[in-house]
């Protein structure tokens, strides 16, 4: 296996936004209402390790006057 085994190559829906993260790998954004997928970018694709019981990856929910919290662990080269 090499490391393009465990990332995405593309993506088919459209890309809303892109952005970097800060120094200590946070990052926040404002977004319209509605629900959206959250990925990395690395060097041989994309990057998401969360699926729910639908099949959408990495999913989340923003809604009106709410902060959405989410972590992303980058893992796919981790040895455990």
């Amino acid at each position: 296996m090499n490391v393009g085994d465990f990332l995405i190559g593309s993506i088919q829906t459209p890309r809303i936004a892109e952005l970097e993260t800060d120094e200590n790998g946070r990052f926040e954004i404002e977004l319209p209402i509605g629900a959206y997928s959250v990925f990395t970018v690395e060097e041989e694709g994309y990057f998401a390790n969360v699926f729910d019981q639908y099949n959408h990856v990495n999913p989340i929910q923003v809604k009106e006057g709410e902060w959405t919290f989410l972590e992303i662990v980058v893992n796919y080269l981790a040895v455990y």
